[in-house]
């Protein structure tokens, strides 16, 4: 697959279907990927809690916040993740916010490749998660990256006057404006 389709297959996808579960062995595939990828001075300062049971993930849903820009707005109960990543920073050491964002990518495009999507989340209750799941003491909980089979269709389109809000038609389809490739080019 050519990396453009690749890169707009991969949305922010915030609704699932509840069959096929990606599993605990594609999870650590795709984290595999991530920890292949670039890291600021080769530190390696992540870690990865693995959710993937119904349980687990039960446990961190109602943890976790949806779609700003749609305000009230949460995955109905058949439409909830059916996995999650959760990004940790290890014990010691500088929060490490470049090498998040490259692994959650890497995560999401090894994702599209074989179907599936997400969406990474910032807004969640941390203590709570760390709680819920027995995370150990002196982790800190980044982001977690919500995954499944996604039950959505999201749409790019081009931002008209520099509107770059997301939004759902009454059609139900997700529209992601992007901004032009000359207005993002200063030279």
């Amino acid at each position: 697959m050519q990396l453009k389709t690749l890169i707009t297959r991969n949305r922010s996808f915030r609704r699932f279907h509840p069959e096929p579960r990606p599993g605990r062995a594609r999870l650590e595939a795709w984290v595999d990927l991530a920890r292949l990828a670039a890291s600021g001075g080769n530190l390696q300062p992540l870690r990865y809690w693995l959710v993937h049971t119904p349980e687990d993930c039960a446990a961190v849903f109602p943890h976790t916040r949806w779609a700003a820009l749609l305000k009230g707005w949460r995955p109905a109960e058949h439409e909830v993740p059916t996995a999650y990543v959760l990004v940790l920073a290890a014990p010691g050491g500088a929060t490490p916010q470049a090498d998040a964002g490259i692994a959650m990518q890497t995560l999401l495009l090894a994702a599209a490749e074989e179907g599936f999507g997400g969406c990474m989340i910032g807004s969640i209750e941390r203590a709570e998660i760390i709680k819920a799941l027995g995370i150990p003491e002196g982790f800190e909980l980044l982001y977690a990256v919500a995954l499944g089979k996604p039950s959505e269709n999201c749409l790019l389109e081009e931002a008209r006057d520099g509107n770059i809000a997301y939004y759902r038609a009454a059609d139900d389809r997700h529209h992601v404006p992007k901004l032009p490739l000359k207005s993002l080019i200063l030279n």
